[in-house]
């Protein structure tokens, strides 16, 4: 057998051990808080929401109409996957990258990557769309490079795009932010603002943004201020620095990306100045990767000085850029090494989601992670109190109220707690009927004041123990009340 022969073979395996890891998430793991969050959203279709824009909403809202299950939540993510392998499969190819293949195998199977095209969150949409805002931009600064004028449909679906990818996450302003600081170094790419397509293409995505402003206009700029003020700013106005995740965020990006890609970014950031690339598509495509990285790494890094950045903030900035570093991790043949430290981190989370918390068994705490497990027995007790349907319930966090909603298929499960969140919006609508009412909580999120003010008296009904294996996992508590 050839060597090619055998590498292909490696990697067709490969491949499909990663199809089997993605497909094993998105039909056999319950989901976790954050996707029964943005899947409620979608029963309740708003133009944005308290934590992010509404693009994802809309989509679950669309795809609510086939029915309630784990298939029909993550089927916008498979569709999203397939999209992303075609559009980078051509990007790759018009860039002449080598072995196109194993580099989408590779980014792919990075954990960050890995994760944020198999979850149900609000960044498979974010990915997506910037991506196509990405390649319709290299296409056109393309030919500017090459002293045409470029075709202005190319400019103005980027923008168009752009404008979605805001519309998904907000983190999409650090590629506008990247794209305008690229365009206004290169003399070349300055010249577009001496036209009005220059300004159109700036108009488009903040047109398309217009719900975002539109909700916390009508929201008393909520969105605005959980995510600007409490989430990042707020530190800083009460005089608090250095005291911010920087560390987490550095240490996340390190394993979570994979530190083998990160060597490959350090070959990278050395290799233009000893043999400059031929391929001016090539030399676009890599202007742009490294204007959104360093535009987005450095930004959520001086944030993370003084607030709580999580690692993930940032995908943005390593998305476009890993895959030039894959390339030269393959230039020096260290490509399986990373592939087989990620397959080592991915598999171990998808043990830990979806068969037995590895801190179950070797001890230590994850308080996000445990909320994969136990939902259908959760629901069964909650059925087996509740006299009739239409007794409310209630949860004590947005986590188990939303996990809830989505075990009962019943989008009108209320919370109460001390988080303001998007439930607090609807409650206002909808406020809680007179009567009896049954309360969930759990030992991350107990019945607080905020719940025992609002009702006469609370009796104790059941304490659900969640086991997996039989090693122990949760403790959820049922309670009885009346309004």
């Amino acid at each position: 057998m050839s060597s090619a022969l055998k590498n292909r073979q490696i990697l067709f395996g490969t491949a499909c051990v990663l199809l089997l890891a993605k497909t094993y998430y998105w039909v056999a793991v319950y989901p976790n808080p954050d996707e029964a969050y943005y899947w409620l959203w979608g029963q309740f279709p708003d133009w944005s929401y308290h934590d992010h824009p509404g693009f994802q909403a809309w989509i679950q809202a669309l795809f609510s109409h086939f029915g309630t299950s784990l298939f029909i939540l993550r089927l916008p993510v498979l569709l999203a996957n397939v999209f992303l392998v075609l559009l980078f499969w051509k990007l790759f190819r018009k860039m002449k990258l080598q072995q196109p293949a194993l580099i989408l195998v590779s980014l792919l199977w990075s954990p960050l990557f890995f994760l944020f095209t198999t979850f149900a969150w609000n960044d498979y949409a974010l990915l997506v769309n910037s991506s196509i805002s990405l390649y319709f931009l290299s296409i056109f600064l393309n030919d500017v490079q090459l002293d045409k004028k470029g075709n202005t449909a190319h400019l103005y679906a980027s923008s168009f795009f752009l404008g979605l990818a805001m519309l998904s996450k907000y983190n999409a302003v650090f590629v506008g932010l990247a794209y305008l600081i690229l365009l206004l170094s290169k003399p070349k790419f300055r010249s577009l603002f001496k036209e009005l397509r220059g300004y159109i293409a700036i108009l488009i995505p903040l047109l398309l943004t217009f719900p975002i402003f539109l909700w916390n206009a009508q929201n008393k700029f909520g969105s605005f201020a959980f995510n600007i003020q409490q989430r990042t700013l707020q530190p800083l106005k009460e005089g608090s620095y250095m005291n911010g995740n920087y560390g987490g965020f550095l240490i996340g990006s390190l394993f979570m990306l994979s530190p083998i890609i990160w060597m490959g970014l350090v070959f990278l950031y050395r290799q233009p100045q000893k043999a400059p690339t031929k391929n001016s598509f090539k030399t676009v495509y890599t202007q742009l990767a490294w204007a959104i990285f360093l535009t987005s790494t450095t930004s959520f890094f001086v944030l993370a000085l003084f607030s709580n950045v999580l690692y993930y903030w940032n995908i943005l900035g390593l998305f476009f850029i890993a895959p030039l570093g894959i390339e030269q991790l393959i230039q020096r043949k260290m490509t399986w090494i990373h592939i087989l430290y990620s397959c080592a981190i991915v598999i171990g989370m998808l043990f830990h989601f979806g068969v037995v918390p590895l801190t179950s068994i070797f001890g230590g705490s994850d308080r996000d992670s445990v909320y994969h497990y136990g939902w259908p027995q959760i629901a069964k007790q909650i059925q087996r109190h509740r006299k009739h349907s239409t007794i409310p319930v209630i949860g004590s966090s947005y986590r188990n109220a939303s996990l809830l909603a989505f075990a009962l298929k019943e989008p009108s499960v209320y919370s109460i707690s001390e988080r303001f969140d998007q439930f607090d919006y609807w409650i206002k609508e909808r406020p809680l009927p007179k009567g009896e009412v049954l309360i969930l909580s759990d030992d991350r999120s107990p019945i607080t004041t905020n719940i025992t003010a609002q009702f006469q008296q609370l009796i104790p009904l059941d304490t659900i123990k969640i086991n997996a294996f039989d090693y122990p996992v949760k403790t959820y508590y049922l309670h009885s009340a009346k309004k």
